[in-house]
């Protein structure tokens, strides 16, 4: 991958998680859900890690990374959603998670976590299994 093109990513996910930032601020969730795909009745646990990832993915999490290092206050929901997004973009289909600690753990900023899966492995976003899913929004296929 050429220089330019790692930017391009970068400016991709940025822009992403930006429009992500003001649907959740500005939009109810109703309104913007099926732009991230089509509600998914398995809530089970992530698989463990350790299968190859698509050449794809690889340079969209880099780029999200880098991105998310660049934007204040880049909050996992944002971040994921771009993951998800640019996935799908390359072909790819991705299950965006959200999640919540367990009752007797809430309490905090961080009682809701999203994170995204390929082929039920975590590949953004892992928190380490502290969270249940609640819900997973698989993509939609690429256009």
């Amino acid at each position: 991958m050429t220089m330019w093109s790692h930017r391009l990513r970068v400016l991709e996910a940025g822009a992403l998680m930006v429009l992500a930032r003001v649907l959740i601020r500005f939009a109810p969730f109703g309104r913007w859900r099926n732009w991230l795909g089509s509600a998914v009745q398995d809530a089970s646990p992530p698989a463990a890690a350790g299968r190859p990832l698509p050449h794809t993915i690889a340079p969209t999490i880099n780029a999200v990374g880098r991105a998310s290092r660049r934007l204040p206050r880049a909050r996992c929901l944002p971040q994921a959603i771009a993951v998800h997004k640019m996935a799908q973009r390359r072909g790819v289909q991705t299950q965006l998670v959200i999640g919540a600690l367990p009752g007797q753990q809430r309490g905090t900023l961080d009682d809701l976590h999203a994170w995204v899966e390929l082929d039920g492995q975590i590949i953004w976003g892992d928190s380490g299994g502290i969270h249940t899913p609640l819900f997973k929004l698989i993509s939609n296929k690429a256009k």
